[in-house]
């Protein structure tokens, strides 16, 4: 039997997304899942638990944007907002 589990994010450093900025706020979720695609190539990440239950001020930090990641041409974010 195959079990499966998702490794969802929670930031890099699990400050709260509330008190950055949407450039850090972003560099905070983008940073998780290129750790994450260091290990797992291939997996894409498709939850977000918030650091400590806040959301950052801009809410469309959480929807698909353009982000520069470290080593590979600027990508696109998963979608994590409810809405």
């Amino acid at each position: 039997q195959n079990v499966r589990y998702d490794i969802g994010n929670h930031t890099v450093s699990h400050t709260a997304l509330s008190k950055l900025s949407s450039e850090k706020a972003v560099q905070e979720i983008a940073g998780n899942i290129d750790l994450v695609r260091k290990h797992l190539p291939d997996y894409e990440q498709r939850s977000i638990a918030l650091p400590l239950g806040e959301e950052p001020a801009d809410q469309s930090v959480l929807a698909s944007g353009l982000v520069e990641r470290i080593g590979e041409p600027a990508g696109r974010l998963p979608n994590f907002s409810s809405a």
